[in-house]
């Protein structure tokens, strides 16, 4: 398969997925058009940067018209809309939903969930169970496959397995 095939047949099952998620706990996600609260500059897999390339050059967007405003928070919000909604990279996709990842800041792995502060706020003590959480570490070992299989074929390019591209070189306009 072609490594940008497969990281829009990943983001497409994680958009199904999202999608359960906010229709399973409803209420408890804050998560709306405006709320820009876990919205940062990123940095993106090579794969992840050259696939929204793509998809926004063929949606007819013009790198040239959009501005990246660097002084904010995410330079690509306006108004706490994303102006590359359509194209947001998955890690845009998964904020603010219910994540279980493994968590080793303590020094020995344990999994734990993390969710946006904003989300569940009625709730005292939230017990998840595994249909209710969105496996981030399943994502990112697929990530991780997906841009490997990338790197490869693209030799010319000479990335390494671990480079990031931030998202501001979507854009050639700064602000």
């Amino acid at each position: 398969m072609d490594p940008i095939e497969d990281y829009f047949n990943l983001r497409q099952r994680i958009d199904t997925e999202a999608k359960r998620l906010v229709e399973l706990h409803n209420t408890d996600i804050a998560c709306r058009p405006g709320c820009d609260s876990c919205c940062l500059n990123l940095t993106v897999f090579p794969v992840e940067f050259f696939a929204m390339q793509g998809e926004m050059k063929q949606a007819g967007l013009d790198p040239k018209s959009l501005i990246f405003a660097e002084s904010s928070l995410c330079g690509f919000l306006h108004n706490g809309l994303c102006r590359i909604y359509p194209f947001r990279p998955i890690i845009c996709r998964t904020h603010g939903l219910p994540i279980l990842f493994i968590n080793d800041t303590s020094g020995e792995s344990a999994w734990d969930v993390s969710f946006c502060r904003l989300n569940f706020s009625k709730q005292d003590h939230i017990e998840f169970t595994d249909d209710m959480l969105l496996d981030i570490e399943e994502i990112n070992a697929e990530m991780n496959r997906i841009n490997h299989g990338f790197i490869t074929s693209t030799p010319q390019r000479r990335y390494r397995s671990r480079i990031r591209i931030p998202l501001k070189l979507l854009c050639t306009t700064k602000r």
